[in-house]
């Protein structure tokens, strides 16, 4: 299918974020990943890509996990104090930090994707143990830290319901939004926040896309807004935002 052939190329794309935000942060606000990946020579890149699959994996099931990525190839001279702070010697390489932490809690080095997706479930897991904040808190939480949020049945990759399926399609087929910038969150593996998205939205079904924080609706009003060339303008906004770009 022409989609799960868009969603495995931008899968494979792995993001370049600054290292300079990073570094100067000093400790994290909320459970963050780090991948050290390069994206040369080949056969390391074939490795990165390996190891990103995994964390994309992650990423869908956990949208509120921040996820950085750092190209050693293309960023080296910017992280030169990430490698020595955290003793990287080995490309590709996860570091999974708690909330407020200062150093990792635990890494994988080289191409070990169950290993990765281990880390990052047991990163999660400890972070909700330790989290006190309401249902309503989670859910402002996750709306208010992506840019593009779909609330969904199922994943992009295998959606529960036609509907959520029709939705990635529109979005990711056919107007073309990277796959990396589209955060989701299966509401059917957590019936307290599935519930609580209704009331908070005062939408009484899924899916639900969020744009920077506003309710865009569902699967109608999307093509409603498709249709007319809004939806594209606001999904290229929202994706610029994340990036920290700026153009036309």
């Amino acid at each position: 299918m022409n989609s799960q052939k868009t969603i495995d190329e931008e899968e494979l794309r792995i993001p370049r974020d600054d290292p300079s935000e990073w570094i100067s942060s000093g400790s994290v606000e909320r459970s963050t990943v780090l991948f050290i990946w390069s994206s040369a020579p080949a056969e390391t890149l074939a490795a990165s890509r390996s190891v990103y699959r995994a964390l994309q994996a992650q990423r869908q099931l956990q949208p509120e996990l921040r996820l950085l990525c750092f190209d050693l190839h293309e960023q080296r001279s910017k992280l030169s104090k990430v490698l020595e702070t955290y003793k990287v010697g080995a490309v590709p390489t996860v570091l999974a930090f708690p909330a407020h932490a200062h150093q990792p809690s635990d890494r994988v080095e080289g191409v070990y994707p169950a290993r990765v997706g281990a880390l990052v479930e047991q990163l999660v897991h400890n972070s909700a143990a330790a989290d006190t904040k309401t249902v309503r808190q989670r859910v402002e939480k996750m709306i208010s830290e992506h840019p593009i949020l779909l609330f969904m049945k199922g994943t992009p990759e295998r959606p529960r319901c036609g509907f959520s399926q029709q939705i990635v399609q529109l979005l990711v087929g056919d107007l073309k939004l990277p796959r990396a910038s589209l955060a989701t969150f299966d509401v059917l593996t957590d019936e307290q926040v599935r519930q609580e998205v209704k009331a908070y939205s005062q939408w009484p079904t899924f899916p639900q896309l969020y744009v920077r924080g506003e309710l865009i609706g569902g699967l109608d009003v999307c093509r409603e807004m498709a249709q007319s060339g809004e939806l594209a303008a606001l999904l290229a906004s929202a994706t610029r935002d994340e990036h920290g770009t700026t153009g036309p």
